[in-house]
């Protein structure tokens, strides 16, 4: 049984590529010799997570977003299909906002995750959609704290139809509860998460509330939701990215601040395609920044 949900072990030609700077950041594969089959992963970027709230708010839109995943596609194709050479573009990831002012509203700043793409003929003059044309896999559409990328599909690739092939939409993050978030679970469907929300402000009870956490597992640790607090709040870990088997996880969201005049948790920077972590929310004090969303990745094994 052919399984496309994990990376192959053989090690003949095994080429990451992670996301560069540029507006033009192709990179380029060139096809190795004696190869049979050619495995792709492509993973689109994580946007970030929305800052947090500076206000005395009691309910459950005080807490916004996290970031959402990247989409993941995978295919397995025979060598002889494959163009001796390819372009690959990896998506960065959206950078996480702060909120400066006092008593504001969220500001979402640069969240959006970029997507990624290998392509057999790059349109140097544009990273639009235009690219999805001259696709081999990838060329997905961006994420966004409302949206995780969308799902490469048959149509918009070159080859793809030759290949098994399997293309995921990415995890849209939930909005925050109107308490302490409940951990959430890794690899429930995916293998990239959105980043979590941020703690809300219930400054009637003086109530110190965490970010929401990821749970550990038997093979990633526990991702910690900042520590509420007073006039501090503690910010939420970065997220988890692990190589063996592969997956990552989203940023934790960060702790609030209940005292007027504090400083919420920032959100965590999500691990490898997934979504930043919210920042905590305030009693009209600063706010917690959202965590930067993952970059993407491509991982190309020729065997």
């Amino acid at each position: 049984m052919l399984d496309l949900s994990h990376i192959p072990s053989s090690q003949q030609d095994i080429q990451i590529f992670y996301a560069s700077e540029g507006a033009f950041a192709y990179q380029t594969w060139r096809k190795p010799k004696k190869c049979s089959f050619v495995y792709v992963l492509c993973i689109g970027a994580g946007s970030a997570g929305c800052p947090g709230v500076s206000s005395n708010l009691n309910t459950a839109a005080s807490s916004f977003y996290g970031g959402s995943s990247g989409s993941v596609s995978r295919c397995l194709i025979n060598s002889s299909f494959v163009p001796d050479v390819l372009y690959v573009k990896v998506g960065k990831g959206g950078i996480g906002a702060g909120n400066p002012n006092i008593g504001g509203g969220g500001q979402f700043g640069s969240n959006v995750g970029e997507s990624s793409g290998i392509f057999v003929l790059p349109i140097l003059s544009s990273q639009s959609s235009a690219n999805e044309r001259n696709s081999f896999i990838g060329g997905n559409n961006q994420s966004n704290f409302l949206a995780g990328g969308n799902a490469s599909s048959l149509g918009d690739n070159f080859l793809i139809g030759l290949t098994n092939f399997i293309s995921t939409v990415g995890k849209i993050a939930l909005v925050g509860f109107s308490n302490t978030p409940f951990d959430q679970f890794i690899l429930s469907s995916q293998i990239v998460t959105e980043g979590l929300a941020g703690a809300p402000v219930n400054s009637t009870l003086d109530t110190p509330f965490n970010g929401g956490s990821f749970a550990a597992t038997a093979v990633s640790p526990r991702i910690q939701g900042g520590t509420g607090g007073g006039l501090v709040g503690g910010n939420g870990d970065d997220g988890y990215t692990s190589w063996k088997p592969f997956f990552s996880t989203g940023g934790a969201g960060g702790g609030n601040s209940y005292t007027a005049g504090g400083v919420a948790g920032k959100g965590g920077n999500g691990g490898i395609g997934s979504g930043g972590g919210n920042g905590g929310n305030a009693n009209f004090g600063t706010a917690g920044a959202g965590g930067n969303g993952g970059d993407g990745i491509v991982i190309i094994i020729s065997f």
